[in-house]
């Protein structure tokens, strides 16, 4: 009878062993499992606007390629005109 009394006390100091030694690695591990699935939603955002930036320039690509878009893109960004055009500015003071 008083074996049995010892087996389950030591059995107990055991199990509260292991509790108080495991128990702290898990909880930092469980703190490091949540931080990386926050970085990773976060980079599969970053994901997402890197290929909508990506299939803008593509469709900005193909736009090249049509002779009207490349004459505005003559006109509007490098300022250039065709022969015998007037160019109106307007200038507020």
């Amino acid at each position: 009878m008083q074996e049995n009394k010892v087996g389950k006390i030591l059995s107990y100091i055991i199990i509260l062993l292991n509790l108080y030694f495991f128990v702290p690695y898990m909880y930092r591990s469980y703190i490091k499992i949540e931080k990386l699935k926050r970085e990773q939603l976060e980079i599969k955002e970053k994901i997402k606007i890197v290929k909508k930036k990506i299939e803008d320039y593509n469709i900005r690509i193909e736009k090249l390629g049509d002779d009207f878009q490349r004459e505005k893109i003559a006109r509007d960004r490098l300022q250039m005109v065709k022969e015998n055009e007037e160019i109106y500015r307007f200038i507020d003071k």
